[in-house]
């Protein structure tokens, strides 16, 4: 079962879609309904359900916020919007689906057909992760999964992670990269012990693998194969403070 919230502001438009819910997505839990960003933002951290189905402007603030905000958050996202501006935005964002008002029962399936595969491919990858993560610290290894093969690297020899909608691409120590269909965030929290840092929405670092940090245009970290990673202001103190502690807790 999926359990789902639905955040808009428009009551007769929240009504609407759990009852589509009900009749057309059964598999799918309601669980919560909110009115606004704010009401939103608290919903979705008390709550943590697995899929928001998310309207984009609201009277304080917009759905993009909201993700943005809640930089933890482990949800699939689908917009609901009557707006067709935002639909660059909320990808890079890493929304699952982005459907337009009135939304017809088919869009409405195939979006959560689309949450279904993802958190099945989810739960799977942690299972092959918490199966392979036997080795000590330094020869601890991943498995990372394309379209056509699986691949066994060190944590070590990953550079960066950059997402991409719901992708993510590696960068490897030896130039190769990999990109899998699974969500930066989940990355984020298997790496989080191994020096690896959330500098920027979409940009996940080895803080080994830095080899310097400009302060320059807000910020950004160069790394060992010379590619050059933004880094937003909120991160940028907390990177700093990594790349200081390196000699007292080396990967």
């Amino acid at each position: 079962m999926i359990r789902a919230v639905i955040i808009d502001d428009e009551k007769p438009a929240r009504d609407a879609l759990a009852e589509m819910l009900s009749l057309f997505c059964q598999e799918t839990e309601l669980i919560g309904e909110a009115d606004g960003l704010q009401s939103g933002i608290e919903l979705v951290q008390t709550l943590k359900p697995d899929l928001i189905f998310l309207d984009v402007e609201m009277p304080d603030g917009t759905g993009l916020d909201l993700v943005k905000e809640i930089e933890d958050i482990n949800s699939q996202i689908v917009f609901v919007t009557g707006h067709n501006d935002y639909a660059v935005q909320a990808f890079r964002l890493s929304a699952v689906d982005y459907l337009m008002k009135p939304i017809l029962p088919d869009q409405l399936i195939e979006a959560v057909n689309k949450v279904r595969m993802t958190v099945h491919q989810q739960v799977q990858y942690t299972t092959m992760m918490d199966n392979m993560n036997l080795l000590s610290n330094q020869e601890r290894k991943v498995v990372l999964k394309d379209a056509d093969s699986l691949y066994i690297i060190k944590i070590k020899q990953i550079l960066r992670c950059q997402a991409d909608g719901g992708y993510t691409h590696f960068f490897l120590h030896d130039k190769k990269q990999i990109t899998t269909s699974v969500n930066l965030k989940e990355y984020e929290k298997m790496f989080g012990d191994y020096g690896f840092i959330r500098c920027h929405h979409s940009h996940l670092v080895n803080i080994q693998h830095i080899i310097r940090f400009d302060k320059a245009d807000g910020g950004q970290a160069i790394m060992s194969d010379q590619s050059v990673v933004p880094v937003s202001f909120r991160k940028k103190e907390k990177l700093i403070r990594s790349l200081q502690s390196l000699s007292e807790n080396p990967f």
